[in-house]
């Protein structure tokens, strides 16, 4: 049989191209990693804390040393290192600390009211001091009076150093707090009028929503303010370059920043913006699209932070696609000092994900707490609920992960130690076990700790 010289130049090709190798088909610039392994994280220390009513975590801090601050919801009494917890029948807020020596050295009652509606605490270490904010009732016995913003400093021997108040005559909304860098700290809140925040004046009616910096003595140093005509809140905020901070939260409607203005229609949108230790603006971010919540955010080490939330639906931010797998998925973004995004994803879970925290030893890697759920359907009508502790690339794809799958388990919060593993905290009802050790809760809810290493 005779081949026609076309036909034959056909032949060759085509078998050239099923010989070649992947880049060549497809380019050396096109050519797809192959997915890394998620490697099976393991936990190396494991802790309990609670009596035999109810305890839940709230915020939990490293102080750089190996040791951790947390604040805890209890209404049980036992014993925390030296001191008593001794709760009455509604839940109080407590700070203990966890020393370098792996012990738990003492706590001390916040005395604060518990409302049934959300108010937030927060807790940030070092290796000599810790700061405290929340909200502080001005007549604890009095269930009418209002709630004043708050913060506290004490050392290590939980001796309060300074405490300051500081609100309108009603309720207050404390929302997060971050170290300055040095011997200070930044506080996020909501004020309502009539009052006075250095040189800010709230009038009476009025609510503020404010980014406040203040010295070791609790003196306001700078005090900047976000405008919206519709609704906005303050989820989180981090150490940013120079002393300022990164500050992320959600918006509807229109959110001013300085000369900056936002847009977001009547979804729920993120942001993400950037003070310097001055309280002025000097850039924000927002998503667009789907309902997207900005969480948390830390900062990376280099000047830039890392964000989480939870996205619903499409969205864009800073120009990258994400899209929900689930009902509601949470992401990940990895934050450049000029506020580009340079890698987002989001995160493997269930039908409705939720993050808790996120901690990170610089710009390669980050921690990130997240509790997921399946929910009940006509499909599905058994109830799931999983923790997932992620260690999360450059890139914010999942590179170790290690998972609390019983139904009674909900993290509460993440820090990173100095050996780049973290601590993890929140609240379980039925024994853990790890390395040997039970952990067994003798009431309700008790609080957990873990220690997370990372891979090898």
């Amino acid at each position: 049989m005779k081949y026609r010289p076309l036909i034959l130049l056909l032949i060759a090709v085509t078998v050239a191209l099923a010989v070649a190798p992947l880049p060549i088909l497809l380019g050396e610039d096109e050519a797809e990693d192959p997915p890394k392994k998620v490697a099976e994280l393991k936990v190396t220390e494991q802790y309990s804390l609670g009596g035999k009513g109810n305890e839940d975590a709230l915020a939990l801090s490293a102080d750089g040393r190996g040791g951790f601050w947390m604040i805890m919801l209890t209404n049980s009494a036992f014993s925390v290192g030296k001191s008593v917890v001794k709760a009455s029948k509604t839940m109080e807020r407590y700070v203990g600390r966890f020393d370098v020596e792996k012990r738990w050295e003492w706590a001390e009652n916040l005395k604060t009211r518990y409302r049934d509606d959300f108010q937030k605490f927060d807790v940030a270490a070092t290796a000599d001091f810790g700061w405290i904010g929340g909200v502080y009732p001005k007549n604890l016995k009095d269930e009418k009076s209002g709630d004043n913003a708050f913060i506290t400093r004490m050392g290590n021997d939980n001796v309060v150093k300074v405490k300051q108040e500081f609100g309108g005559p009603v309720n207050d909304i404390f929302c997060a707090l971050c170290l300055d860098g040095g011997t200070g700290v930044w506080v996020a809140c909501e004020i309502k009028g009539p009052t006075k925040i250095g040189e800010l004046k709230v009038k009476q009616g009025e609510t503020r929503s404010l980014v406040i910096h203040f010295d070791a003595e609790a003196k306001v140093l700078a005090c900047a303010e976000i405008s919206s005509d519709g609704s906005l809140h303050i989820s989180d905020m981090c150490l940013a370059p120079d002393g300022g901070v990164w500050v992320t939260g959600v918006y509807t409607g229109a959110a001013g920043f300085g000369k900056e203005l936002l847009t977001g229609g009547t979804s729920n949108q993120a942001f993400l913006a950037r003070c310097d230790s001055a309280g002025k603006w000097q850039l924000v971010r927002s998503a667009q699209g789907g309902e997207t919540l900005g969480i948390k955010v830390c900062p990376d080490g280099k000047g830039g932070c890392w964000l989480t939330g939870t996205i619903a639906g499409s969205s864009k931010f800073c120009q990258i696609e994400l899209d929900a797998a689930n009902q509601v998925d949470t992401y990940v973004a990895r934050i450049a000092p000029n506020g580009n995004c340079e890698a987002a994803n989001t995160l493997p879970g269930l039908l409705i994900n939720n993050v808790a925290g996120i901690c990170a030893m610089g710009p390669d890697s980050c921690w990130v707490l997240v509790n997921t759920y399946a929910g009940e359907s006509i499909r599905n009508p058994q109830y799931r609920k999983e923790t997932l502790i992620a260690l999360v690339d450059a890139q914010c794809n999942i590179i170790g992960q290690h998972k609390l799958t019983d139904n009674h388990t909900y993290g509460g919060d993440i820090c990173c130690d100095a050996a780049g593993g973290c601590w993890v905290t929140g609240n379980y009802q039925e024994v853990m076990t790890y390395n040997n050790v039970s952990l067994i809760p003798r009431g309700g809810t008790e609080i957990f700790v873990l220690r997370v290493a990372p891979p090898k």
